[in-house]
């Protein structure tokens, strides 16, 4: 794992050269309803000059990047990072495809981006943070501890961030109830920012793990900041694992269940890139413990302020 991520560290630097402006040049199949493009075109057009299949795993790779996608399934992994896609790779015919959607929205923001316009952000004009401690007063959220949690970490989140020279915003201070439109409201009246929704999740006791979420594409309002949510995404998620992994240091072994999209009520009209972590599983015996433990809530935020840093230090 901890090599891995060390292979992102270099990939996260590439993520926002300029890339090519000219329309793809995909010839989509329609399959059940669904536009897909032979996985051969996407080799070619991105100069990958290995192609494999192995144990349902079909990897694409060139000097410099690795794609692995899980056929029949929704697992990518770009560069060992756990990325999910909205419609499954699939097999037809002796040929593997993969939609254009997820081709379009996935794949090619991280492979070629796009020079970011305004009103994109711009590198030294990203002054806010906004951090979203979810739940709260009598929404107590996962396992009546959740709000608790939440805004222990943002605390300290924000801490580390004003000591850097930003400015920070929380969505509550306090263990109070505040409705989501109000967060959005809220989250909008601040420029230049970018948008950070803290949670802990609750699911199966056997399920553990850190979750980052930014918003679906499918119904086409996640499109607004795609390329700016997956680089800011990216960023944190891999820092969470490499600093909850540390072999050498604070090694919590949390499960990577990688960056995936959802239509949640929060995301709704935000104008910020956006994120949503998930801080590991208060249903599980073992996360629950790292939740509730100083070591574990200040290496977490030490990570996702180092994310923040990074997605910054990114943009041109």
């Amino acid at each position: 794992m901890l090599r891995s991520i060390l292979c992102l560290l270099t990939f996260t630097s590439l993520l926002f050269a300029q890339g090519n402006p000219a329309a793809l040049p995909w010839k989509p199949e329609v399959i059940n309803g669904v536009p897909y493009v032979p996985i051969d075109q996407v080799k070619q057009f991105y100069g990958f000059d290995q192609m494999q299949m192995q144990q349902k795993q079909l990897t694409l790779e060139n000097n410099s990047v690795k794609v692995a996608f899980t056929v029949g399934g929704h697992e990518v992994r770009l560069n060992g990072v756990k990325f999910f896609s909205a419609e499954p790779v699939i097999l037809k015919n002796g040929k593997y495809f993969l939609s254009q959607h997820d081709l379009t929205t996935l794949l090619d923001p991280v492979l070629r981006p796009q020079k970011p316009q305004p009103p994109k952000l711009q590198k030294e004009n990203i002054k806010t943070v906004i951090l979203d401690p979810g739940h709260g007063g009598h929404d107590k959220g996962a396992a009546g501890l959740e709000a608790k949690y939440t805004l222990i970490l943002a605390e300290q989140i924000k801490k580390m961030l004003v000591a850097r020279g930003y400015a920070v915003a929380l969505t509550r201070e306090k263990n109070n109830f505040v409705p989501l439109a109000e967060r959005i409201r809220l989250a909008n009246k601040k420029n230049n920012a970018v948008f950070v929704s803290i949670h802990f999740n609750a699911g199966p006791k056997q399920v553990r793990g850190i979750e980052t979420y930014i918003p679906s594409t499918l119904n086409g309002q996640g499109m607004n900041n795609n390329a700016d949510n997956i680089a800011l995404a990216t960023a944190m998620h891999s820092r969470a694992l490499l600093y909850l992994n540390n072999p050498k240091g604070n090694n919590f072994e949390m499960p990577d269940r990688g960056i995936r999209r959802a239509r949640f009520n929060v995301f709704m009209n935000i104008k910020h890139p956006t994120v949503l972590i998930e801080g590991g599983y208060l249903s599980n015996k073992v996360d629950a413990g790292h939740i509730q433990d100083p070591i574990y809530q200040n290496t977490l935020a030490s990570a996702i302020v180092r994310g923040i840093d990074v997605f910054k230090n990114t943009l041109r």
